[in-house]
């Protein structure tokens, strides 16, 4: 299969990259794009502030993946136990967002980051924030799935609701929707059969519900090569806790060893993989 090795499909604009390692190119509440210095706000974030919204979703990412310690996480939620980013290492960063976790991995001593991140006003930001490390980040405006088609995706409340991107049929009856397009995505097991985006140590996931569609559908091929995986889930249904049990029974016989931390009910939940 030739897989769209993509050239960047959206303009350039005005508003320079980032120059300050917590400068961020985000999103405002009615879609326009800006400079936020996260770090320095980051310096006053607490999750009462957050569910009070004194502090919005992009002081969450920020310290999501640069400052947090709970559970045994290094500094990022993403990153704990034996899941660990090492000098060298390929990244697959499926639901790039804004681009914080791909930059945490920069910092890490990552290789290479592959983004893929569907939706026009995200990928903007992405984007240029990409430009902090221009030669180990690459986007890719793509969203991933278990066959290659094109979906609709939305954005509920505001843009600044940056987790709010969704695929329409993993939740139908978003309310207050402010941006819906129509976006390409590709099979994830087209990835990692390309010499390329295949060649990849640690696997990061978390987009919004469909993980579950991604992961029934990764190759073993991916689960020989991979060294990490780490996913966000955000599902509690019992149909759900099914398909964890026997993704990481799976992994386990491809020798993963596994954490699961359960958010709050459990509706959140992040799941730690890797190989000694």
């Amino acid at each position: 299969m030739d897989l769209p090795h993509m050239k960047k499909p959206y303009l350039n604009f005005a508003l320079p990259p980032p120059t300050e390692a917590g400068e961020f190119v985000v999103l405002g509440r009615h879609g326009h794009i800006y400079i936020r210095n996260l770090k320095k706000e980051d310096t006053d974030f607490t999750i009462d502030k957050y569910q009070s919204g004194e502090c919005d979703s992009y002081n969450y990412l920020y310290h999501e993946n640069f400052s947090y310690y709970q559970f045994d996480a290094t500094g990022c939620d993403y990153l704990r136990h034996g899941c660990r980013i090492d000098s060298g290492m390929k990244v697959l960063d499926i639901g790039a967002n804004i681009g914080a976790f791909a930059r945490a991995a920069v910092l890490r001593g990552a290789s290479k980051v592959y983004c893929f991140e569907p939706m026009t006003p995200t990928y903007r930001c992405l984007e240029l924030n990409a430009q902090f490390a221009p030669e180990i980040i690459e986007t890719f405006k793509l969203g991933v799935s278990d066959q290659s088609e094109s979906t609709t995706f939305q954005i509920h409340t505001d843009y600044t609701h940056n987790g709010g991107g969704q695929m329409t049929e993993i939740n139908p009856f978003l309310s207050n929707v402010v941006h819906s397009e129509t976006c390409a995505l590709i099979d994830i097991r087209a990835i990692f059969c390309d010499k390329i985006w295949g060649d990849v140590d640690f696997l990061k996931i978390d987009i919004e519900g469909a993980e579950e569609i991604v992961l029934k559908a990764l190759p073993d091929a991916a689960l020989q090569r991979l060294v990490c995986i780490a996913a966000e889930f955000h599902s509690h249904t019992p149909e759900f806790d099914i398909f964890q049990e026997n993704f990481i029974q799976r992994c386990q016989n491809f020798g993963f060893k596994s954490f699961v931390l359960y958010h709050g009910d459990g509706h959140l939940r992040t799941i730690n993989l890797w190989k000694n």
